[in-house]
């Protein structure tokens, strides 16, 4: 919770076809617009988020995996070679830039997949996501479901504690102490096209059943008729 974060707005909602939605400021907590917030539906890979968390907190950086045949999913982008090892740096940057299903199994399946989703549900309630369910680490699965209030908990949690995720979401990590990944230049799935707010981090999904889901954190010059040159605001969208 911030402290001594007064600022006011004069909310105008956004227009969106989004069946829920939530627009909230992440420095104090301020709704400004929100439809269905607590509404639970499937979030595709907005998942990976939390499966970062519990990698960074259960897994050495620079520690290996060797990938095997049952990491193997459906992805859009495949790059993982059955017996080839990858640090879990590497494996790490390619879940949360071009949302790998496979760098995301690897974890779960290296760990010991049902331990791992357990851990992810853990981490989930005890950061207050109360009405979300984990059933894979990647956000294939349809039991993966979460409201936006509750993404909100976790963009709120990821920028107060963990954000090196959005450093790595954004391809804004600097200085990053493990050197470059092994597969050279990747793509980021994670920007949406035409949003001119500079993004923070944040996460994009789309399955069948999810459709498409968005959650972005990002800094918007928030200006009133009585303040021309208000501050920098950082706000939190989740559809």
């Amino acid at each position: 919770e911030s402290i001594g974060d007064e600022f006011q707005y004069t909310v105008k909602g956004p227009r969106t076809a989004a069946m829920t939605h939530i627009v909230a400021d992440v420095k104090n907590g301020t709704i400004l617009v929100d439809k269905n917030a607590t509404s639970t539906r499937p979030v595709a890979s907005l998942t990976k988020l939390v499966t970062a968390l519990v990698v960074i907190e259960h897994f050495n950086l620079d520690r290996s995996i060797l990938i095997t045949d049952e990491m193997i999913v459906t992805t859009t982008l495949a790059r993982l070679k059955v017996g080839q090892s990858y640090t879990v740096h590497d494996l790490l940057i390619l879940m949360l830039t071009e949302s790998s299903n496979e760098a995301a199994e690897a974890f779960a399946v290296n760990y010991g997949r049902q331990r791992f989703i357990g851990l992810m549900n853990s981490k989930a309630a005890s950061i207050g996501m109360h009405d979300s369910t984990f059933a894979d680490p990647s956000g294939l699965h349809d039991g993966n479901i979460s409201s936006p209030e509750d993404i909100f908990t976790l963009l709120k949690y990821i920028y107060e504690n963990r954000r090196f995720v959005f450093d790595i979401t954004a391809d804004t990590l600097t200085n990053d102490a493990y050197g470059e990944v092994v597969f050279g230049e990747l793509g980021n799935f994670n920007k949406v096209p035409g949003v001119e707010n500079r993004f923070i981090g944040g996460k994009i999904g789309k399955t069948d059943a999810a459709q498409e889901t968005w959650a972005s954190t990002s800094c918007t010059s928030t200006c009133t008729s009585r303040s021309p040159a208000a501050p920098s605001r950082f706000m939190c969208c989740v559809i």
